[in-house]
Parts: C-alpha cells; sequence; structure tokens
C-alpha cells in the first residue's frame, strides 16, 4: 500500500510539472540522466559531481558544503550529487571505488579528475575558480586607496563588495572580469576585518551586516544604490548591475575631483620650463615628453592654464602623454588631459604639452638651434652623396646664426643608410668620420641604436629588443635605407606588436608603409616585417631559414637556441634573484627551451602584462634546465616535467608549483592553461607560497665553464 501512495505521488508531481530528481535550487540530484548532465557543452561553465551512499547515511556537512558551493557559484558552474547506492553501475563506470568522492568535469574536451581538496565550501568554489581561470579584475581597497579608486576616470561606475571573507569571493571575481561589466566598471573588495579588527570604511558607508553590495557614479555619494535582494549569486547579481549599467552616463565623468595625488618626485630642475605645441599634433619628441600627471599638472600651472577639471585614461584617439584643451565647451569641459596610452593620434581641440630643451648657458633654444660646427670628419671617407650635402650645408649656412635641423637631420639620416648600403666594398676601411652637435631637439632614439629588420610574417619582436615610440620607429625604418610615409598607427591585434613596415604597398594590401601598434598583443601577417633594435649577441636574419639549414641544426624537431627569455643557471642566477620586490615566471624544461615553449610563453606574458603594470608588480619570466640542475630539482620537487613555478626573490625567497594534472593517476606536464590558472592564483593572493633556504638555493646550482 505504501509503496502504491509513493507511486501515486511521483505521477502526480511529473503531471503536475515538477521535477523530483532536483535537491534543492542549486545542486542536482542525478540519476539515469547522469550522462547528459555532464556532456561537454551542456552547461557554460565545468561539472562538479558528489558521489555519495544513502546507505549507510553519508557525512552530512559534506553534502551541505557542496550544496552551500551550488548557490554560490550558480551560473557559473553546474554541481550535480549522484546516489552510488542507487545507481551502482553509473559510479563503477566513472571509476569511483569509495565515497565520498567529488569528480571534476572542465568545459572543453579535457579529461575528468578527482577533486583532492578540502572538502568544504571555500574548496569546492576554489577549485571552480581555478578551472575557469578568470581575469580578476577586483581591487583590495583600504582607507588609503578609497579615493583614488573612486576618482578614477577610465570606468566611471563603481562596485563595492562589503564582505566576511578575508579574500575576494568566487561570484565577485566573476563579475569583474565579465566582458558586459568590466569595461564600464571597477570592482573594489573591502573585508569586514583588517588585522583581526574591524575595517573602518565599514563605518565610512554606514555597513551594519555584510555581505552587501554597492554601485555609485564614481565619488558622487548621491547616486549610490544597494542591492536589496538576499539571493547574491552571479546571475542575480550580474542582472542587477546591467540595469545600473543602463541608468548612467558611460561617457567622460563630469565630477570634480577633490583630493588631487600626491605630486611625484620629477620636478628636480628649479629652472625646468614647457611649451605648448599646435593643436592637432599627436604627442610630443620622445626625450621632451611629460611622463607624470603631476608634472603635467605643475607644466600648465607655470604656462598659467587651468588644469580642472581633468581627464586621465589609456585612450588611442587622443595625443600621448600631457595634453590640455584651452576652450573647452559643453560636451567636452575637461581641461588638461594625461594619456598613458603609446603612439596615440593629435586632436585639433587640444595642444600637446611638452618639455623645452635647454641649451648648457639655460638659455630656451625654442624650435630652432644653432648651427653646429662639424668636426673630426674625413669628407673623403664619406659617400659622395654625404660629401654633396655637408657642402651645400657649408655654403648655404655659412655666417648664419640659427637654423631648424629636424628635416636636414631626417634627410641626412636616411641618404646615410642608402648611400651606406651601396657602398663599394672594395673601398678601404678608415676610422668613423665625428659631427659633433648640439643637443637639439631633433634627437632621436635612432641615434642610441642599431636595427633590424625580421623576416615579413614574423609576430613581433624578442622582448627587450622591441621599439616602443612611434618617433623611434619612424627613425628605425629611415635608418634601415626603406620609407615610413604614408604611415599608420593604431591599436590592433590582427598586426605584429609596435613597430613594424610594408616593403611593397600596393592596391590590394595597402598603400601605408610604417605601421606602429599599441596592441598589448599581436600577430604577424605576411606582408609586415617587424622591426627591433638589434640585441648584442643576438644573431637577427632577415629571411627564414631553409629547410635544409634546419635539419642541419638537428631537425624539425630540435631546440633551437632561445634568446628571449633568459635562462637561469649558477651563472645569472645571483643577478637575476637578487631583486627584492620581484617576481619570476619560471619554466622547468627537460633539456632546452624550444621555439614552441618560448612562444607559448611569450603569449601568456603578453596576455597578463597590462594586468601586471595596472597592479605594479614586476614580475621577468625565465627558463630552468632541471636535467642539469638536479639538486635544484629535489629541492623544489616539481612532480613532472614541464613544470612552471612563481617565484619570489630577495634574501628571502618563495615559491608556489603550478597544479599538474591526473592522467591514468600520474602527473602530466603543465601547458599554457596551466601557467595561466598559476598566474591568476598569484594576482588573486590565492596561492601558497613556500619558502626556500636561501643557502640551500645558493649550493645547488650545478657548476658550468
Amino acid at each position: 500500500m505504501r509503496m502504491a501512495r509513493w507511486i501515486v505521488g511521483i505521477c502526480l508531481l511529473r503531471l503536475l510539472g515538477a521535477e523530483p530528481e532536483h535537491h534543492g535550487p542549486f545542486a542536482r540530484t542525478l540519476g539515469k540522466d547522469f550522462d547528459t548532465f555532464i556532456q561537454p557543452g551542456r552547461c557554460k561553465g565545468p561539472v562538479l559531481v558528489l558521489f555519495t551512499k544513502s546507505k549507510p547515511l553519508a557525512v552530512p556537512q559534506v553534502r551541505q558544503s557542496f550544496e552551500d558551493a551550488a548557490k554560490e557559484i550558480s551560473g557559473l558552474a553546474c554541481l550535480g550529487i549522484l546516489d552510488c547506492h542507487q545507481y551502482p553501475w553509473t559510479c563503477a563506470k566513472q571509476n569511483v571505488r569509495r565515497t565520498p568522492v567529488v569528480m571534476l568535469y572542465p568545459t572543453g574536451n579535457r579529461a575528468a579528475r578527482v577533486y583532492r581538496g578540502s572538502f568544504s565550501e571555500e574548496g569546492f568554489t576554489s577549485a571552480v575558480a581555478q578551472m575557469i581561470a578568470f581575469n580578476d579584475r577586483t581591487v583590495h581597497l583600504t582607507h588609503k586607496s578609497l579615493q583614488d579608486f573612486l576618482t578614477g576616470r577610465t570606468r566611471p561606475l563603481k562596485v563595492l563588495l562589503f564582505s566576511r571573507r578575508p579574500r575576494t569571493p568566487v561570484i565577485f571575481k566573476a563579475l569583474s572580469s565579465d566582458s558586459e561589466l568590466w569595461p564600464h566598471m571597477d570592482f573594489g573588495f573591502i573585508p569586514e576585518e583588517v588585522d583581526n579588527q574591524r575595517n573602518p570604511l565599514l563605518d565610512v558607508y554606514s555597513i551594519e551586516t555584510v555581505p552587501q553590495v554597492m554601485v555609485q557614479y564614481g565619488p558622487d555619494l548621491s547616486t549610490q544604490r544597494t542591492y536589496g535582494s538576499n539571493e547574491i549569486t552571479y546571475s542575480a547579481l550580474k542582472e542587477w548591475l546591467l540595469e545600473n549599467r543602463a541608468q548612467f552616463w558611460l561617457g567622460s565623468p563630469k565630477w570634480k575631483e577633490t583630493v588631487l595625488p600626491e605630486p611625484e618626485a620629477v620636478l628636480e630642475d628649479p629652472d625646468l620650463n614647457y611649451e605648448l605645441l599646435t593643436p592637432g599634433t599627436a604627442g610630443c619628441p620622445t626625450d621632451l615628453e611629460i611622463k607624470s600627471v603631476s608634472e603635467c599638472q605643475a607644466a600648465l600651472k607655470e604656462l598659467g592654464i587651468e588644469s580642472d577639471p581633468r581627464w586621465v585614461s589609456n585612450y588611442p584617439e587622443l595625443p600621448s602623454k600631457c595634453s590640455v584643451r584651452e576652450v573647452p565647451s559643453a560636451e567636452h569641459p575637461e581641461r588638461m588631459h594625461f594619456n598613458s596610452f603609446v603612439g596615440g593620434v593629435g586632436r585639433k581641440d587640444l595642444s600637446p604639452v611638452c618639455k623645452r630643451v635647454k641649451t648648457s648657458s639655460g638659455t630656451d633654444t625654442g624650435s630652432v638651434t644653432k648651427i653646429p660646427e662639424i668636426r673630426e670628419v674625413d669628407i673623403a671617407s664619406l659617400p659622395e652623396q654625404i660629401q654633396g650635402m655637408l657642402r651645400n650645408l657649408e655654403s648655404q649656412f655659412a655666417g648664419a646664426a640659427e637654423v631648424d635641423l629636424s628635416e636636414i637631420m631626417s634627410q641626412l639620416t636616411s641618404n646615410v643608410a642608402k648611400s651606406g648600403s651601396k657602398a663599394d666594398s672594395k673601398t678601404p676601411t678608415k676610422p668613423k668620420a665625428t659631427l659633433s652637435t648640439a643637443s637639439t631637439a631633433s634627437a632621436t632614439p635612432a641615434a642610441k641604436y642599431e636595427y633590424v629588420k625580421l623576416p615579413s610574417g614574423a609576430h613581433s619582436c624578442p622582448i627587450g629588443s622591441e621599439i616602443i615610440s612611434f618617433e623611434e620607429c619612424r627613425q628605425a625604418i629611415l635608418s634601415l635605407g626603406m620609407k615610413a610615409d604614408p604611415y599608420w598607427t593604431s591599436s590592433y591585434e590582427g598586426l605584429p606588436r609596435h613597430c613594424s613596415v610594408r616593403e611593397h604597398p600596393r592596391a590590394g594590401v595597402g598603400l601605408e608603409r610604417m605601421h606602429f601598434n599599441t596592441a598589448n598583443r599581436g600577430t604577424g601577417r605576411d606582408d609586415l616585417a617587424p622591426v627591433c633594435r638589434k640585441t648584442a649577441g643576438r644573431q637577427e636574419a632577415s629571411t627564414p631559414k631553409s629547410s635544409n639549414e634546419k635539419q642541419q641544426q638537428g631537425g624539425p624537431g630540435a631546440s633551437e637556441t632561445i634568446n628571449v627569455i633568459q635562462e637561469l643557471n649558477v651563472m645569472s642566477q645571483r643577478r637575476l634573484l637578487g631583486k627584492e620586490k620581484y617576481y619570476y615566471l619560471v619554466y622547468m624544461t627537460k633539456g632546452g627551451l624550444t621555439s614552441r615553449d618560448e612562444s607559448m610563453l611569450l603569449d601568456v606574458k603578453d596576455h597578463f602584462q597590462q594586468r601586471l603594470d595596472e597592479r605594479g608588480v614586476l614580475m621577468d619570466w625565465l627558463w630552468l634546465d632541471l636535467s642539469i640542475e638536479r639538486q635544484l630539482r629535489s629541492l623544489l620537487d616539481p612532480p613532472t616535467l614541464p613544470s612552471a613555478m612563481v617565484l619570489r626573490g630577495g634574501t628571502q625567497p618563495k615559491f608556489v608549483l603550478a597544479s599538474h594534472r591526473d592522467e591514468n593517476d600520474e602527473a602530466v606536464g603543465v601547458m599554457e592553461e596551466d601557467i595561466i590558472l598559476l598566474l591568476n592564483k598569484v594576482l588573486g593572493d590565492e596561492a601558497r607560497f613556500q619558502r626556500l633556504n636561501a643557502k640551500k638555493l645558493e649550493m645547488s646550482w650545478m657548476k658550468r665553464n
């Protein structure tokens, strides 16, 4: 009779549309639908399944922690519970031999694995965060940093989370990396306690209970809104934030800052003067740029120009560094502009503000420079074309007091490069000619370096050899005997990063020659060749190597000599690891570093560089051959190779290893996503560093000739 009632009840529930297979609103109770539940693509995030048994009674706290985790990360991952007492064949198929156990099913085609963390709500949510690998953009706020956070102009909406937890929760990290939210919102995290005492910021905002989520427009407290629902989930919070985003102005903020940042120690010269360039100019010469907000303010004050309201951000469509709008309008009320974007463009309503060149006597030279005296020059050693130019200059400006040399020097540099490439190889070598010139505004970084053109199709220059300014890119191309105009400059990931040149422009491809790309990442294109600084000890080639040459060097699978990412060994470790505030991403190999590994590491570096710069984290990228450094391998004890770690340098070194995935109960070498996960944990303050004995580390290095 009891069985009949149970069957009738189930039928009624199904007729009414109820789903008895669901346990609670977040963690789903699974049965015959198990295979469908874990099927790739069904859930937009990873899947976690708790395998348990109802007889004997399952550990109740494990089940409760799992359900609490499912509630918190609802919308980010799918969590289910399967009773192995009812479905023993399903558990056997998943190789579940004991309970309780949790299996992780990552997104994509990655293999499932056993969860080995703590059976707690925090442990389960942390596992999801690691599999998703958020680009966490939250800022841990203090009383000192709050004002700067609220007055930041890049993203006008400010979201504040007050939490009882000491670290940022998973759903807030996910919100801060959501592509619909983060371009318009800054996310700040405020813990309930600081040093075991109540956080004073809770009293500033009159917070009595946590968690609490607020949103406001910059520092304007009158716009403050509080999240009123008890459903603190990813989906619910995102919907609420999208509603607020639609109600606020997302253009240039109109508020006036009340607290200005402390002036930086830049103005060391008390006689430093500044000048305005013509409206529409793209920026100042490289050596005359104003490089900080505080110096930009001081320059405008010296010029008698009002600086407020200010605009400070990173934007490709404005002049680089310091500029000013002398005649503001209702649509554009900002006066001072400071743009950290490299390679900006001119705008007719903005005038770049630059340092003025000083002569040795301290007299302002403006835009003209005295004719330099030509000394120690053996004219006969120069190409005929340059000899003619020098004689013309000497006769044309004999007795002249002042002249603008910028165009002359540009032509001279270009012609020297062209003529030098055609010089007769049989001409006896003579001492280099020396031009003694005054310090002028036309001096460019091109005089400090030699340059090289990489093969067309290369992605970008090696680290440390990039040309990072528009003007230096132009001079580098001229020095190689090529034309720079017409030029293209913008931020686009479909071109090589920084400086590149199109040698053969045409209508079907493009007429622009010089390209200057400020995107964080770049991609090679067959019609563009990156232009780089020539670094010591690196052999550059203008054409790719043939297949025969590759075979002579050991075949296509052989390791290549890598000079971009530095090797960590007994000779370099003191110089590299002695920096107290530096972190190091160290890729550990069994043998040399291959070009494929190097390319992967550089991609990861490009992916994280902006976040590292925004947070002020100093990080170098190194590689380490543990097939040679055997004592070091015993000290670090990676599960297998290749592996990776983040190392904190200085007198008290610390390190944290990357997590290795298991396949058939054996650890496998780290891949790109594992290194990304490691860096996300470090930047999210979730990495557990281990101390290294400095003396043991020093004694573990293998002696080399």
